[in-house]
């Protein structure tokens, strides 16, 4: 599925633009040298496989809903608007708190947005940059004006005997705004969803396979590796050649925040200059849904994001499904 204003006969009637981004960290962090011991594996083979060095994870009354809400709050103050003028709120996570209702409405609740539609999006890592694409189709389409993004996890809570999962995963929760402008004002390029069905069981949480009475995540490691990596790589180019433009023109990437390695690698093989590229994975682990938009945040207060800079997002996930924008920040 891709979304592509620019070769359309007519475009949009209306643009698209990215205002504000606003981020939330547990407080407790989860050095990988205290779970290494636990799992009875080297930190410092931790650290060279996953570039990993701590985590966060949830305090036991933390909820879902709970951090995607201070998450959101902050970006809604960057932003400069009040929660009644969101009419869509769109939250990727693989971790809600219940299974029915999803965590959006009772986001909608908490934030006060008396007015917005709420929904959840389980798309794994790609949650969130598929909920761009999606809220972006509803504010050109004049269905929306302004729509929240946010993505959320509390992995910590599924996570079972695995040390490549278990001492991978964080939790978090990014959000942002976006905003309806004037369609040569649009600050959303092109962007793009796949899914390659036939890896779904390389990322499972499967209620029939417990550990200890619970569910939890797991994962087959190196096969992963390689197709994040070749997909990524792949989906980079593909959004590239939509909007006409080169990796010289992109001012900063910003992908999921997987792992050390996989980051490394697709940076190696686009050959992207540390400067033009974003990582946060030492300090926050994966986050799944939640890890763009907590990696935009990290570069919004190093001063890193300004206005008019050109971004490339994307990401992969279970499923496996994989997404990539073209972004014009602010």
């Amino acid at each position: 599925m891709s979304a592509d204003s620019h070769t359309s006969p007519s475009g949009p009637p209306y643009g698209c633009r990215m205002v504000s981004v606003g981020a939330y960290l547990p407080e407790r962090v989860m050095p990988v040298a205290e779970a290494a011991a636990r799992y009875d594996v080297d930190p410092a083979w931790v650290a060279k496989r996953t570039h990993v060095v701590e985590r966060r994870f949830a305090a036991e009354e933390e909820t879902l809903s709970g951090i995607a809400t201070k998450a959101s709050q902050i970006a809604i103050e960057r932003a400069g608007i009040s929660p009644d003028e969101i009419d869509l709120i769109l939250c990727g996570t693989s971790t809600a708190e219940f299974q029915v209702p999803g965590s959006a409405p009772i986001i909608q609740h908490a934030l006060g947005a008396t007015g917005a539609g709420a929904l959840d999006v389980g798309a794994a890592c790609s949650g969130w940059l598929g909920s761009i694409a999606l809220g972006t189709a509803m504010v050109e389409s004049g269905r929306a004006e302004t729509v929240l993004v946010v993505g959320a996890e509390i992995v910590s809570r599924i996570l079972g005997s695995d040390p490549g999962v278990g001492l991978l995963m964080g939790d978090g929760a990014g959000a942002v705004i976006l905003r309806r402008s004037a369609v040569e004002d649009t600050g959303i390029g092109p962007a793009v969803v796949h899914a390659e069905g036939q890896y779904a069981d390389f990322v499972k949480i499967d209620p029939g396979n417990l550990e200890d009475g619970r569910r939890v995540l797991r994962m087959v490691g190196q096969e992963t590796y390689t197709v994040a990596v070749k997909t990524l790589v792949e989906i980079t180019r593909e959004v590239l050649e939509m909007d006409d433009i080169g990796l010289d023109d992109i001012d900063l990437f910003v992908y999921h925040q997987a792992n050390g390695r996989i980051l490394r690698a697709v940076a190696d093989r686009l050959q992207l200059p540390a400067e033009k590229t974003v990582s946060v994975v030492e300090r926050t682990g994966n986050t799944s849904a939640a890890s763009i938009p907590i990696a935009l945040d990290a570069a919004y207060a190093e001063g890193r994001l300004v206005p008019g800079q050109k971004l490339l997002l994307a990401a992969i996930g279970a499923g496996f499904v994989s997404a990539a924008a073209i972004v014009t920040w602010g």
